[in-house]
């Protein structure tokens, strides 16, 4: 029979226990910061359609250069990566100054934003119930992606 579909055949993933995922996982270079998630009262959101803060650009590099990955996960994606590293406001939008940010990988941030859902859907319960911490299942899930 003919496959009709270009290019190279794809292998089927390979099923690891959570076990074997984790042996394969390198150790972290550093201590992580703990990654749960963070409940920040709405009125600290940054609206949408705010203008951003006059030298947001320089001081999202400088917190990106100072951090050289997640603080969370060490994920760092590659130049012209379709989910670069995002910026994340540790106490609300209003507080632009540098100790006041940190850089996070995409599946870092949404798991810090998670908190008011969590709370409010009761899925805090999945966190503090879970076989490994949040930060070894995001590194787990950018090191699968990788292989």
């Amino acid at each position: 029979m003919v496959n009709d579909v270009p290019g190279p055949q794809a292998n089927p993933p390979v099923a690891l226990t959570l076990a074997e995922a984790l042996a394969d996982l390198p150790a972290p270079a550093k201590a992580l910061k703990p990654l749960t998630p963070s409940y920040l009262d709405p009125e600290e959101w940054r609206p949408a359609g705010a203008r951003v803060p006059p030298g947001w650009a320089h001081l999202r590099a400088e917190a990106l250069a100072r951090d050289a990955g997640c603080v969370y996960c060490e994920h760092l994606p590659p130049p012209g990566s379709r989910a670069p590293l995002e910026v994340h406001h540790i106490r609300g939008h209003r507080v632009n100054d540098l100790a006041a940010l940190e850089s996070v990988c995409v599946l870092c941030h949404r798991v810090l934003h998670a908190g008011r859902s969590a709370a409010v859907f009761g899925s805090l319960a999945l966190f503090r119930r879970a076989a490994v911490d949040q930060n070894t299942i995001i590194r787990l899930s950018w090191h699968l992606r990788q292989t």
